[in-house]
Formats: C-alpha cells, structure tokens, sequence
C-alpha cells in the first residue's frame, strides 16, 4: 500500500505500476503490454467508471511481485490479465 503523497508513476508513459483492488472489476486489466508473458491477442470491451467503452487488445499472464513492509514476499502469477492500453492505472 501507498503513503498518502507517495507516487508510483513510470515515469516514461505516466502509468501507475502499483496494483489497485477493484471490487468492480470483472478481470485483472494492466496497461503495462511489457509486463504480460504469454501474450494473446484479442478484442474485449471493458467498460471503465466513467462508463466509456475501451478495449482489451490482449491477454496473458502477469508475474506480481509484492513487497510487504518486512521485505519482498513470494511472487504471485496473475492469469488470464488483460492488456487494456487506455487505461492508467492497474486494476486487480
């Protein structure tokens, strides 16, 4: 989890890399293309919370590297990962 005013943004394409819990969500959806392993094509409409349609224009597995406040923990394998390049932020 995040401090208050703390920013976890790449600084490259100004996308967050830290993961969002999303209740709401149907998948796990990252615009990050560079993080998926075995990527698949494919079209999937995502509606987001502003109610916009965007689409997924792929899918895959993603490795989750959590960091706890005692250190690194196990790695986690998210499957089945959108690749939803409008969005900003990564939702789980």
């Amino acid at each position: 989890m995040q401090d208050e005013g703390e920013e976890a943004v790449d600084s490259e394409d100004g996308t967050d890399t830290l993961w969002n819990v999303d209740t709401g969500a149907t998948s796990a959806m990252t615009p990050h293309r560079e993080w998926i392993r075995d990527f698949s094509p494919c079209r999937i409409p995502v509606r987001v919370a502003t109610n916009e349609v965007v689409y997924a224009a792929g899918q895959g597995s993603v490795l989750f590297q959590p960091t706890l406040n005692s250190g690194p923990a196990q790695d986690v394998l998210f499957s089945r990962v959108l690749y939803v390049p409008a969005l900003s932020c990564n939702l789980l």
